[in-house]
């Protein structure tokens, strides 16, 4: 329903294990606009206007066959369309036959198309004072903060005042300072909170070289604005062609062709992304939008991304990427916990560590030798680590059914070749 359809899209992007928590301060006002919008067509069809086919598409598309005031001649997609009914009262009989009884009589009145036009209006006003509510209740005050600290969109969006001339890029001094000004007040709030973290404290401690200190806050800042910068107009790291993605899902390969000169910002009807328009020097024109898992992910595996960073700027960006999260991170490892729960019963303690291994490490099959290393401890024990023999436990398939077919089963093949969650925990030498 077209109604539904800003809320929806808001829930599902929300519920992504790679967004950024603070993205709800910048799609939340985008849906409200939208179901503003909405609102706003379906009180001009009352009026006798023609439904605005950006903000209803799907209305839009059918208008001429439902606009008809008779139920009876209105059709959808060629198949006539019955008459609804609604229950407007009701209200007890009494009934003399033989003895007296009483029954109930409902009162129905037809539904007229204009009707239901009314009632697309009334979920739209309640749907968005509902959003609203809960935004208002659940989101806190600091997610503004860290948004505007560090919103790669928004970074994006800012060098868009730069322009490539005369073989440099260049920027007039007004939008410089606007530029280097944005985000600055919030992002030295958050530099202070991790600087009092007591494993940051730490870590300045054992690091003389490290300037996550509460005045270096503009530093850090910087490094982290200058590599954005960079890694578009100067093509750092080589990753320009995947920071932005096209509607085709596509890489915007024109940045291994050619200089970029110009970009601009707009934004479109129901998304939720910032669009760019990117020229270059070809006389291509791109228009894409930007893909920030991968941006975020070159910042810790790009050797020149994370050297232009910096370490501190990687420590802020970590304390503020895991200060909320997906509710689906939860959920995952609630199954997990659940998994790995005992017939029986089993100490808290235990349960966690279980868990713990179970979530952060990649899934045993798919290492051979881990797998080694481990029976030998089951099956020859370990007197040093206090390790029993155990009697070994061997996988057999006495009717041969995956003989020829599966290594050895179809759903341990499968566990073996699933990617694991955290690869870079697990050193393989057999995989190298």
């Amino acid at each position: 329903m077209d109604v539904l359809r800003p809320a929806v899209t808001l829930m599902v992007r929300c519920q992504a294990v790679n967004v950024a928590p603070w993205k709800i301060i910048r799609w939340f006002p985008r849906v409200v606009e939208n179901l503003n919008g909405i609102e706003e067509s379906l009180a001009s069809i009352l009026e006798g206007d023609a439904p605005n086919k950006d903000l209803l598409p799907k209305l839009g598309k059918h208008w001429e066959e439902l606009s008809h005031e008779r139920a009876e001649d209105c059709c959808f997609q060629d198949m006539p369309v019955l008459e609804g009914w609604l229950v407007v009262g009701q209200e007890k009989v009494d009934e003399q036959l033989g003895r007296a009884t009483q029954s109930t009589v409902y009162n129905w009145s037809a539904r007229t198309p204009s009707e239901c036009i009314e009632d697309l209006l009334v979920l739209c006003r309640e749907l968005k004072e509902g959003l609203q509510h809960r935004f208002d209740r659940i989101v806190p005050v600091e997610l503004t903060t860290l948004f505007k600290a560090f919103d790669l969109e928004e970074m994006v969006a800012a060098v868009s005042s730069f322009r490539f001339e005369h073989g440099k890029v260049s920027v007039s001094l007004e939008d410089r300072i606007a530029w280097e000004r944005y985000g600055m007040q919030e992002f030295s709030q958050f530099f202070k909170h991790v600087c009092s973290l007591p494993q940051v404290l730490e870590y300045v401690k054992c690091n003389m070289s490290s300037n996550l200190l509460v005045h270096n806050s503009q530093l850090v800042a910087n490094c982290l604005k200058n590599t954005v910068k960079k890694m578009v107009w100067e093509n750092l790291g080589n990753v320009a062609q995947k920071m932005f993605v096209t509607e085709k899902g596509e890489f915007v390969v024109e940045f291994d062709r050619s200089q970029l000169v110009h970009m601009s910002v707009f934004e479109t009807t129901y998304s939720l992304n910032k669009y760019f328009q990117l020229n270059f020097s070809s006389g291509v024109s791109v228009i894409a939008h930007l893909n920030e898992e991968f941006i975020i992910s070159t910042f810790y595996t790009n050797v020149e991304i994370y050297q232009s960073l910096g370490q501190d700027a990687c420590i802020v960006l970590d304390v503020a990427l895991a200060s909320s999260g997906c509710e689906a991170i939860v959920e995952g490892f609630h199954s997990v916990v659940k998994a790995q729960a005992q017939s029986g019963g089993q100490s808290n303690k235990v349960l966690t560590e279980r868990a713990v291994v179970d979530w952060v490490f990649p899934n045993p099959l798919g290492y051979p030798s881990t797998i080694l290393k481990i029976s030998e401890l089951f099956t020859k024990g370990c007197k040093r680590l206090g390790i029993r023999k155990h009697q070994p436990s061997t996988f057999f398939d006495a009717r041969q059914r995956a003989a020829g077919k599966y290594n050895v089963s179809k759903v341990v093949d499968r566990h073996m070749a699933e990617k694991p969650r955290c690869p870079f925990l697990i050193k393989d030498d057999l995989k190298e």
